[in-house]
């Protein structure tokens, strides 16, 4: 059953069938050599219920009392704002005493926080909803995440954490743009952070917002029209004046003559900002500064999905004082309840609520026991513990690109991939379809769940595998899981000047429906990585390359010429059920996701993979055979 389509099935209706892996040999027909054996996921102790081993918190307030329009000054003069909400009695009076307080920063307008993030102070603590500086109603210039807005993170839990009505304990908390405060906020340390709770943060802006691959991005321009909401004062602000001097400073020019939200759009447009520079840099986040307690939750086909793995991966944080959790859902679709309808089902608050009063009240509640890592199994459908994820024992294998007919696809070639590497060169050659992409997964994933429920093209990738090139395993004998990110190394050329590489995968049914499972993209001319930065496999293979993505270390080729390109595909936790398949698609566009740009016509033409023994192309997958 698919899950993560908008309108699909809710958290609530996910299994909690708990995973069991075994050992076992690779699966399909083309075995891996006997040596070669597949280790188990290291996989958590759990009951049937995946989220039974901590106590789901309830509201102890009945009221709330908030206050709008706080002033807060920072050390270079300017005044930020936000709305304290704080516990409240029935009569609707502030509850007395000093409670924890939870930080929530946003560049959209307090009133859209509220919507999303407004019912802490029922649990007991204070609230402080901040607009970011240069947005709402706070004063100053908008520079999104940026070193100026970091620094005042930190005035502002400072600032929370000596109040009247505080603890001195403060957690930052946030989806999306507000998870990214937050992250940010726990990456420069400020002593009153205690806890934090990230949504759907991207890490890195530039790989994971503005780019894909060296191309521009579509997430890139529904960020800038976001940023436009926090423009207007919020209507908070009861002084026409003040509003309006506010909106005129806002839209005023820099230096160069174009306001700063404007100036970044154009430089999208001609290029500019189509490669990692210093302003990226600049709004990238080291997790490994990270020190708070730290619960970081995201969807398979979120626009920022990349990011969150890592930084589970990355913080230096104990498993327990840091927990990661991946569902099925988009960016605009994240459901609220993370347990199945027929039990108590807590929502995404109450578990929020949970890793605050564990850590920021002292409360032996079990949050800090359950996963710490804790994944919805695509193909399965269940919810399932680990250990960890992707686990460091995990056994990668190399399929390789074969040009045997598999019989299953229709599409320009109808492939396969085998363990072995072919014996024999020999090429794929086509014309790729120039609006690829316009119906797939990836349009759901990156306009944040765009497609609605019942469009088959968003769970059946069989009308892009007909204008692509297709390369199929044997039927899988045993249920087996891919967890964890993969690699392709495709050995490719172009009568295109700069042309670009998708590759997706997809389960394969017995009777032949093509569910999508994740993609990766990658423009000719940056593939360049770092490999010091690049992540590998045991085997050597790159999974997680780093390219560089700068006008210096681009590679140009000419038409026709070869190119090995190692292109990253997005990390899955997938069940691939016995008989089903695992299929790769090689496409030349991914629309709407790759963003037309001035350089698009240099990305089309025929386009040539290559199967050469001694140079082949091929995934580096990882492999686990499961029984229940």
């Amino acid at each position: 059953m698919r899950m993560n389509r908008l309108g699909s099935i809710t958290l609530a209706a996910a299994s909690a069938t708990a995973l069991t892996c075994v050992l076992g040999a690779m699966p399909i027909a083309e075995a891996a050599p006997a040596k070669a054996s597949i280790r188990p996921q290291a996989k958590a102790p759990s009951g049937p219920d995946a989220w039974a081993n901590y106590t789901v918190p309830k509201p102890s307030y009945p009221r709330e009392a908030r206050t709008v329009d706080v002033e807060i000054p920072m050390d270079d003069g300017v005044v930020l704002r936000a709305d304290v909400t704080r516990p409240a009695l029935a009569d609707g009076s502030p509850a007395p005493g000093r409670f924890p307080v939870v930080v929530v920063q946003g560049c959209y307008g307090k009133p859209v926080a509220l919507l999303t993030d407004s019912d802490y102070a029922r649990y007991g603590y204070v609230e402080v909803i901040v607009d970011v500086r240069g947005t709402g109603n706070s004063d100053g210039s908008f520079r999104a995440l940026d070193s100026r807005e970091r620094k005042d993170s930190y005035e502002i839990v400072q600032w929370a954490a000596k109040q009247p009505w505080s603890t001195g304990k403060v957690g930052a908390a946030g989806f999306s743009y507000y998870g990214a405060s937050a992250n940010r906020t726990a990456e420069i340390a400020p002593p009153a952070l205690k806890a934090v709770v990230a949504g759907a943060s991207p890490v890195d802006i530039y790989r994971e917002f503005m780019a894909d691959g060296g191309h521009w991005a579509s997430p890139s321009f529904l960020w800038f029209l976001l940023e436009l909401t926090g423009t207007l004062p919020s209507p908070s602000l009861d002084d026409p004046a003040k509003a309006l001097e506010i909106l005129r400073k806002r839209l005023a020019a820099d230096g160069n003559g174009i306001p700063w939200r404007f100036d970044q759009l154009i430089k999208l447009f001609n290029g500019q900002n189509n490669w990692d520079n210093a302003d990226w840099r600049e709004r990238s986040l080291d997790v490994t500064k990270i020190k708070a307690a730290t619960l970081v939750y995201t969807g398979w086909e979120d626009l920022f999905f990349r990011s969150s793995p890592r930084q589970y991966r990355d913080m230096k944080l104990q498993p327990g004082r840091k927990q990661l959790v991946i569902g099925p859902w988009t960016h605009y679709t994240l459901n609220k309840s993370v347990k199945p309808e027929e039990t108590p089902s807590p929502t995404k608050m109450q578990l929020a609520v949970a890793w605050f009063d564990h850590w920021l009240k002292g409360r032996n509640n079990g949050i800090d026991k359950v996963g710490p890592v804790t994944l919805y199994d695509q193909g399965a459908d269940r919810w399932t513990q680990y250990k960890d994820w992707p686990s460091t024992a995990t056994d990668y294998r190399r399929l390789y690109l074969n040009g045997t007919k598999s019989g299953t696809a229709t599409s320009l070639n109808d492939g396969t991939l085998a363990a072995a590497p072919p014996t024999t060169g020999g090429a794929d050659t086509g014309q790729f379809n120039l609006l690829g992409g316009l119906c797939s997964r990836s349009t759901t994933q990156f306009l944040g769940g765009a497609i609605p429920e019942g469009v088959p093209c968003n769970t059946d990738n069989r009308p892009e595998e007909k204008h692509s090139f297709t390369y199929t395993t044997q039927p899988f004998t045993t249920a087996t899981q891919i967890a964890g990110s993969v690699g392709l190394t495709l050995r490719g050329s172009s009568t295109a000047k700069d042309a670009s590489w998708v590759g997706r995968l997809s389960d394969v049914a017995p009777d032949g429906h093509s569910t999508p499972m994740t993609q990766g993209v990658l423009l000719t001319s940056r593939r360049s990585y770092d490999p010091a930065k690049t992540v590998y496999a045991a085997n050597g293979d790159p999974i997680e390359p780093y390219h560089y993505y700068t006008p210096d270390r681009a590679q140009p080729v000419s038409p026709g010429q070869q190119a090995t390109m190692h292109i990253e595909i997005l990390a899955t936790d997938w069940i691939l059920k016995p008989g089903h398949r695992l299929r790769l698609t090689v496409s030349g566009s991914d629309t709407p996701h790759i963003m037309p740009s001035l350089q698009s016509p240099e990305r089309f033409g025929i386009a040539t993979v290559h199967r050469d023994p001694s140079n082949p192309s091929y995934l580096t997958v990882p492999l686990r055979a499961v029984t229940n």
